[in-house]
């Protein structure tokens, strides 16, 4: 990271729009882009393949001109097939609703009818 009297004397070699470019930059930086931009370092640490994505070729090319050396990409792992494991029959799938089987109808004891007068 540039301190702004670094950036001011790294500037001072540059003339024009981009000098005052870089100036007005280093004193604005959104707190929120310089989280997205260490999320971004954090994903190219974790997995370099998108450094070699189309879109990406811009900042891959940055990164080389500044010597950096871009890992070439791995090809892709195949993952390990695994069976998945079949649910018990007496557990109702998450994503089926739960069905109930009617209860059969107790029969009702009769009443005794009231006596006539």
């Amino acid at each position: 990271a540039y301190t702004c009297s670094q950036i001011d004397r790294r500037d001072s070699l540059q003339k024009g729009p981009a000098k005052s470019l870089a100036l007005k930059m280093a004193q604005k930086i959104d707190p929120g882009k310089v989280a997205h931009l260490r999320g971004f370092v954090d994903l190219c640490k974790a997995n370099s393949s998108v450094l070699h994505l189309p879109e990406m070729s811009f900042f891959k090319e940055w990164l080389e001109s500044l010597g950096a050396t871009v890992p070439t990409p791995q090809p892709p792992q195949p993952e390990p097939e695994t069976p998945e494991p079949k649910p018990e029959p007496s557990e109702p799938k998450p994503s089926e609703p739960e069905t109930q089987e009617p209860k059969p109808e107790e029969p009702k004891p009769e009443e005794p009818k009231p006596e006539e007068p």
